[in-house]
């Protein structure tokens, strides 16, 4: 009889537990649903002639929250529910994006070119999970160059076209004055055409410290020692060299055949920065 007490006793010890430990994951789930509710009410765009937000609703444009979700029991795509839309009912997957994935073999050298997946993700905010970005893509909803793509790997780099007809959108992958990749927009007449470098079997060179400045390339020093030299002047009249074979023409004279993202290739010391920056400040504030 005490024995049958005894596990009377922690049945009832286990239930407790487990109703306390539910609640407290429901409590932590609400939290997280309030704080991504309030971060896209503060960051809502304007996409197809109405106010939606970079949340869900503007994943749903694309058709990659609601349409498609692989369901648990049968393994079919099924509609996702509310509870489950940002990506929160598991633990990994909104953590999935940070990982850093090997991109596939494709026009561009794997080292420090990165695939679709983080422009879609951290650039464009269209996707919070892999599971989503496979939607998209198998969707035929992005083009590359004007190719539909659907290896969410596929090497996106210098110079490419990235097009989302849905949304009607273009963009081109410029660098700007630090070296890093940005998304510059462009106009439907634009994306139609790309500017290639053809160098032995590689194209788009992009390598050096000076890489995303952009100037007039003003004389080329020759020397059989060493590298060919481009000496260039940007438009503010700083002059800097570097490897000829680092040089990329996009243009003729002061005019660019394509668009320019901003700051237009013109590289800011760190003081010239922090003055832009504390205008900025000023400007806001008054």
């Amino acid at each position: 009889m005490q024995q049958l007490h005894d596990k009377l006793a922690v049945v009832e010890h286990t239930t407790k537990a487990e109703v306390q430990l539910k609640e407290k994951y429901q409590k932590q789930f609400r939290v997280l649903e309030e704080r991504l509710k309030t971060s896209n009410d503060n960051s809502r765009i304007c996409l197809e002639g109405r106010t939606i937000g970079n949340g869900s609703s503007r994943r749903q444009s694309l058709g990659g929250v609601e349409n498609f979700s692989k369901s648990s029991s049968n393994g079919y795509l099924s509609k996702r529910t509310s509870n489950s839309q940002y990506g929160l009912s598991r633990s990994n997957s909104a953590s999935t994006l940070l990982k850093h994935v090997k991109s596939s073999s494709g026009p561009h050298k794997i080292k420090g070119v990165p695939g679709i997946d983080p422009y879609l993700a951290n650039k464009l905010k269209y996707v919070l999970t892999y599971r989503e970005i496979i939607a998209i893509l198998m969707q035929h909803r992005v083009l590359v160059d004007g190719k539909f793509r659907t290896d969410k790997t596929y090497l996106a780099g210098f110079m490419d076209v990235v097009s989302i007809p849905k949304s009607n959108e273009n963009f081109r992958l410029l660098c700007d004055t630090k070296g890093r990749f940005c998304l510059h927009s462009i106009r439907d007449e634009e994306a139609k055409f790309k500017l290639c470098k053809v160098c032995s079997v590689q194209f788009g060179q992009k390598g050096g410290r000076n890489r995303g400045r952009v100037g007039d390339i003003k004389n080329r020093e020759k020397c059989k020692a060493t590298f060919e030299t481009g000496h260039t002047q940007d438009a503010t009249g700083h002059e800097f060299a570097t490897r000829l074979g680092n040089v990329f023409t996009i243009g003729t004279g002061t005019k660019p055949w394509v668009s320019l993202p901003n700051g237009k290739g013109i590289k800011l010391t760190i003081i010239e920065e922090a003055r832009k920056r504390l205008g900025a400040q000023t400007v806001s504030t008054a």
